[in-house]
């Protein structure tokens, strides 16, 4: 066997179920997949046995452990592929094919002790950051004292635990980077980098009290490692990284509390740059926002930069593209350039998501999602977009239905909602919703046809369609995203996922009703859609 995976978990059902789907998708079946389960009550359990089938050589336990290394090792002890890949729950590979390509590119490196590829960090707002620990370089004692390698994306020679030792137990969360300070700058192992993203990694859980913890236990063990006298240039390093960071802080404070004076007294014109990001939902708030500002005599530029250089959503596996202009055609998104990009992002930022929208003409620098009055928020939505000309659709399977007398209800299901039941952003959404729902309409509408729009339509034909007793249709691609958004607005009726999606679509007419899903987030949009109800 040449590579063997393994999961540990605990209590996390919807993490375990969307890693073990992840490795299940891989378009390489001859891998050893180790789940080990710490005794769950959740009902991983059941997900595990659930998913077995899908596996060709799967072995699992569920029995109470000593913590996260304590599992690790279980797992590495029954392992018998050349290589190890620890694939914590709630974390996912990046693509269908990554094992396929990692595995070949393996052999040509000469089948390297340690193979290490990309991590692509994935916050709870949504954006992500690609990780790519040394990038191929050397890495030195001093490289390890400030940081690590990733062990997600890491392809490790199963020998090397024999060789040097399994995870310190006595750890809680750093004993991967001790094995690996330990295994390349004492016993000179050298890892060799492939620059490809291999996995995604959740940082819903990464904390301050972690980040404490942390720190505490690499001082705890290079004072264990190492003679104090190597330990003067990490702590000078470390204070060095800290005066340089202090050196921006006053600087963006001076350059930019400078600029601010000189607006204040009319020497400059001051200006608000939007930075956009995301969905078809997500451009049309961010551009909502930035026209907020030009009502009030402000000149506003928006910042495009995020397609450029990421372009992808956060599980890093399908492309967000810029879709504003083509949705709307007659919409203009100025922009300031690279420079005055660049000064804004550096010197004037205001705050980040979720934060209540400034008063004010700036200048403000804003990025993220802003909270709008609701009365404000539907009248520039009206103003901006439900009057602008839109694109000419080539397909439209709802106009038939329409044109036949049925009433026409839009379902929408996102994979947002269904990937974190436990996100805290949405707070997720059940099956039972989506039939409470359907039932809510046909007691309304007996005859009612149901269009199934989903970014995640696998799980719709497997978890929903069965159960399902009424006319539908799956209103499949390939389409561009802001198509599917027109086709919901023409329905009747709309059910909402936990996202802005079917909320925005409904918006666009002010006779459709607006089903939500009762929860915190419903309020608002009760406020600003008037034929709206939360079941």
């Amino acid at each position: 066997m040449r590579l063997s995976i393994i999961t540990i978990n605990r209590n996390n059902v919807v993490g375990l179920e969307k890693t073990m789907q992840s490795v299940a998708s891989q378009s390489f079946k001859e891998l050893e997949y180790i789940v080990v389960d710490g005794a769950s009550t959740d009902g991983s359990v059941e997900v595990i046995q659930r998913l077995e089938s899908q596996f060709a050589h799967l072995k699992w336990i569920s029995e109470p452990d000593l913590g996260i290394y304590n599992a690790m090792n279980k797992g590495i002890r029954m392992a018998s592929g050349d290589y190890i890949q620890i694939l914590n729950s709630g974390d996912c590979l990046a693509a269908d094919d990554v094992t396929e390509q990692m595995l070949s590119k393996l052999e040509k490196a000469g089948n390297p002790s340690i193979l290490y590829g990309n991590m692509v960090k994935c916050f709870p707002d949504g954006h992500t950051l690609v990780d790519k620990s040394f990038e191929g370089r050397e890495i030195t004692r001093f490289d390890m004292f400030n940081g690590t390698l990733n062990h997600s994306p890491a392809y490790i020679c199963r020998s090397l635990f024999e060789k040097y030792g399994y995870y310190d137990e006595e750890l809680k969360i750093v004993s991967d980077w001790k094995w690996y300070l330990q295994a390349i700058t004492l016993y000179g192992e050298k890892p060799h980098y492939i620059d490809l993203d291999v996995t995604l990694f959740d940082m819903t859980g990464i904390s301050e009290t972690n980040k404490e913890l942390l720190k505490k236990e690499r001082k705890q063990v290079l004072e264990q490692l190492f003679p104090k006298r190597n330990l003067w240039a990490w702590k000078n390093k470390h204070g060095w990284a800290r005066i340089r960071k202090m050196a921006h802080e006053v600087l963006s404070i001076l350059i930019g509390g400078m600029y601010r004076f000189l607006c204040k007294i009319h020497l400059c014109k001051p200006k608000v740059l939007v930075m956009m990001d995301g969905g078809i939902c997500s451009q049309m708030h961010q551009y909502l926002i930035g026209q907020i500002f030009a009502e009030r005599g402000v000149e506003v530029g928006y910042e495009l930069s995020f397609y450029e250089k990421i372009g992808m959503d956060v599980d890093r596996k399908h492309p967000r593209i810029f879709e504003l202009e083509k949705m709307f055609p007659d919409i203009q998104v100025p922009s300031f350039g690279k420079v005055k990009n660049w000064f804004y992002r550096t010197f004037l930022p205001f705050s980040s998501s979720l934060q209540l929208l400034p008063d004010g003409k700036g200048p403000y620098y804003l990025t993220g999602y802003y909270q709008v009055e609701d009365r404000l928020f539907a009248e520039q939505f009206e103003r901006l977009f439900c009057h602008s000309k839109m694109a000419e659709l080539a397909d439209n399977p709802i106009a038939s239905s329409r044109l036949g007398g049925c009433h026409t209800c839009a379902i929408h299901v996102r994979r947002g909602d269904l990937a974190r039941g436990d996100n805290p952003w949405y707070g997720g959404v059940s099956d039972d919703y989506f039939f409470r729902a359907i039932a809510f309409v046909v007691g309304r509408h007996p005859n009612t046809k149901f269009f199934f729009f989903s970014d995640e339509m696998d799980y719709v034909e497997r978890q929903l369609v069965p159960r399902l007793s009424v006319d539908y249709k799956l209103v499949k691609g390939p389409r561009k995203a802001y198509e599917d958004l027109m086709l919901i607005a023409q329905c009747d009726t709309i059910v909402a996922s936990q996202g802005n999606f079917g909320k925005y679509a409904a918006m666009f007419h002010e006779e459709s009703l607006l089903i939500l899903q009762e929860n915190r987030f419903a309020k608002p949009w009760l406020a600003r859609k008037k034929n709206a109800v939360a079941i």
